[in-house]
């Protein structure tokens, strides 16, 4: 198959390969589409600035069985894929931010999705977001991790002062911040609670980023009003200054806007590329950082996480080489490029594009969903608001607002531990109530066998109440720092016993499968049964 990938970054060749400076270019274009050469197929990228009409137009670029508009800018790309259409091409546009609230760019990327066989998004937040302004179901296919693995980095003991001449000194910790120059807002927010900061641990932070006007004058600024303990450097962004950047840091920081409408459907490159280098990640809650909340510290409070990290140095090495393991899994230039390579071979054969209808998406709900909003369910929960997350609706789970044989699937992640024994087979059983004949119930809470061989294994660990205990004595108890009687945990199950009292509810086909949230296994588990169908 013939693939031609169109992107309005500037592309240049560097030791035999094609690259970009622009990281959209490498993530959703360069990196699936070798993949997707190296399994037999020809791939084309072609860089087609803003500033090029129809006349200059590289016609070859759409010469193509599939054409695919990566990040467009350019108006002319509306001819270009009515063009390729018009010439049997099927027709993939890919939407790496929420250009349709820009004022300037909104009515071309309506157009473009309209014009689509297929939209591709990089978050379930950006999909969200292109179902509500196009009516379009887009398919998400993650951004890949770029750069080498490398080993989870040593913690220094950094708070802890040096035996030397002088005895008050510190040693400094080395922050750093990576990314484009639109997200340098978000840091210049966090700097006042950084200094202050400082005044316990002496900071150096490195900016690295593209030269412009508005940081460089703040720069000066601080320079003059600079203190010892808190330095900021600025180095200027290459792939290469990145690299270095990341092996001499100790923690990377990364503030964001989670409550932004441009914020909030961003990737997760940054904390991959970063988990990926072996560094600790401290960041605001994007929602696709959700998948590392259990291996970074993805919270409001940056200063908090990056005290946890300072004074728990041993456990941080442990919570990077798990993010490592699930970005291998799962974020790999290999395993993502067969993702694309799915939509693109999909796209080929003629597969009608989804568009929403009246009963076209599946109704699934989110029960006790806490804080954690998921995109495309109905997050339902007791409590009006949980560290600043609010459900879409807020009711007694013991009681569901919803008619009879109405949803096509109930997932409850780490909720049913928080019930007692005598009440949870009447709490299944209304659960079961409100699902359709076929539909599923997937309940995720933490396996009770692996706590116990946890506190067996390593009872030192147990006898705190801290992070150290989230695979013992939280998984028996729950998070003792949430201080709210509904946190606590009730009852603790095995695989087994938790998939019998769902059969006692009704269930059939109850069988395990792997953990998808919180930690994973072995700490928790995933029991998965069907609603049957009546005779």
């Amino acid at each position: 198959m013939k693939i031609s990938w169109i992107t309005f970054a500037s592309l240049r060749t560097e030791n035999g390969a094609i690259t970009s400076d622009v990281a959209s270019a490498r993530y959703r274009m360069l990196l699936p589409g070798r993949y997707i050469q190296s399994q037999g197929h020809t791939v084309e990228f072609h860089g087609v600035g803003p500033e090029v009409n129809w006349d200059a137009y590289p016609r070859d670029s759409l010469d193509a069985e599939v054409v695919i508009f990566s990040k467009s800018f350019n108006p002319t790309n509306e001819q270009a894929a009515s063009f390729a259409r018009a010439n049997g091409a099927k027709v993939l546009f890919d939407v790496s931010d929420n250009h349709f609230i820009h004022p300037e760019f909104g009515t071309h990327y309506q157009t473009m999705a309209a014009l689509a066989d297929r939209v591709i998004v990089p978050t379930e937040a950006m999909g969200k977001a292109v179902l509500q302004h196009t009516g379009l179901i887009a398919a998400v296919v993650p951004d890949p991790v770029e750069g080498q693995r490398k080993a989870p980095s040593a913690m220094r003991a950094i708070g802890r002062r040096r035996v030397r001449l002088f005895a008050g000194a510190r040693e400094t910790v080395r922050l750093l911040w990576f990314g484009h120059p639109s997200n340098i807002p978000a840091l210049l927010a966090v700097i006042p609670s950084l200094s202050a900061l400082a005044q316990q641990y002496p900071l150096e932070l490195d900016i690295v980023t593209a030269r412009n006007t508005g940081l460089e004058g703040w720069l000066s600024t601080h320079a003059t009003a600079a203190r010892k303990d808190f330095r900021i450097l600025f180095s200027e962004w290459s792939p290469r200054v990145v690299e270095g950047a990341l092996e001499r840091c100790d923690l990377v920081i990364i503030p964001g806007d989670p409550a932004g409408m441009r914020e909030s459907v961003k990737s997760h490159n940054r904390l991959t590329e970063a988990l990926w280098a072996g560094k600790y990640v401290v960041a605001h809650p994007l929602p696709a950082y959700q998948d590392f909340i259990d291996w970074a510290w993805i919270s409001e409070d940056l200063v908090t996480g990056i005290r946890w990290a300072l004074t728990h140095p041993d456990m941080v090495p442990n919570q990077v080489a798990q993010a490592q393991a699930f970005i291998k899994d799962n974020l790999t230039p290999e395993h993502i490029g067969a993702r694309w390579l799915d939509l693109i071979v999909e796209a080929g054969a003629g597969a009608v594009r989804e568009r929403v209808t009246a009963d076209a998406d599946p109704l699934r709900l989110n029960l006790g969903c806490g804080d954690k909003i998921l995109p495309g369910h109905l997050n339902v929960d007791v409590a009006s608001r949980r560290a600043g997350k609010a459900p879409d609706i807020i009711c007694d789970l013991h009681a569901l607002p919803f008619d009879g044989d109405l949803v096509d699937e109930i997932l409850s992640v780490h909720v049913i531990e928080h019930f007692w024994r005598w009440e949870v087979q009447g709490v299944l059983r209304e659960w079961v109530r409100v699902l359709k004949p076929g539909g599923r119930m997937i309940l995720e809470c933490p396996n009770l066998i692996a706590a116990c061989r946890e506190i067996l294994r390593n009872p030192d660990a147990a006898k705190g109440d801290g992070m150290e205990c989230q695979r013992s004595m939280w998984a028996l108890y729950g998070d003792p720092s949430w201080r709210d009687p509904l946190m606590v945990h009730r009852w603790g199950y095995t695989p087994e016993s938790l998939a019998e009292i769902m059969r006692q509810a009704g269930l059939v086909d109850v069988r395990q499968e792997p953990a998808r949230f919180k930690l994973r296994e072995p700490r928790d588990m995933r029991v998965v049964g069907m609603k049957p169908h009546r005779p």
